[in-house]
């Protein structure tokens, strides 16, 4: 659990940054960060069952 609310923090973190220092590819950068927690939750679904 604390791992994962760790890894949500800095991922929050890292957008947060990239927004500011990405503003034009803030579209690229949602989408890319929504497949990588799409891709995280899928692959911790089977262990948390």
């Amino acid at each position: 659990m604390r791992r994962a609310i760790s890894a949500q923090r800095t991922a929050a973190t890292a957008r947060m940054v990239s927004r500011v220092r990405l503003g034009r590819l803030r579209r690229v950068d949602a989408t890319v960060g929504s497949i990588n927690h799409a891709v995280l939750v899928d692959n911790r679904a089977p262990t948390a069952r």
